[in-house]
């Protein structure tokens, strides 16, 4: 728990590399706060190639930490 009483800020929390890294902060104690674009938010310029998840994906990354036993690592 090196982290407990810090907070952390990632961006592209919701997939990926973003997810992984809100789920080992959290394994180290720290407070999130998790965002990402979804398809709800996002909004797109003409020929951009986006990935823009459901909105839920940054509720089922919470509940997959919530859900986590206490002191897990």
């Amino acid at each position: 728990m090196r982290l407990k009483g810090k907070v952390a800020m990632v961006t592209g929390g919701a997939s990926g590399m973003g997810r992984a890294m809100a789920l080992a902060f959290a394994r180290q104690g720290a407070n999130l706060a998790i965002g990402s674009l979804t398809r709800k938010t996002g909004k797109t310029i003409s020929g951009e190639i986006t990935n823009l998840l459901d909105p839920q994906a940054i509720d089922q990354v919470k509940a997959e930490i919530l859900a986590a036993p206490a002191g897990w690592v």
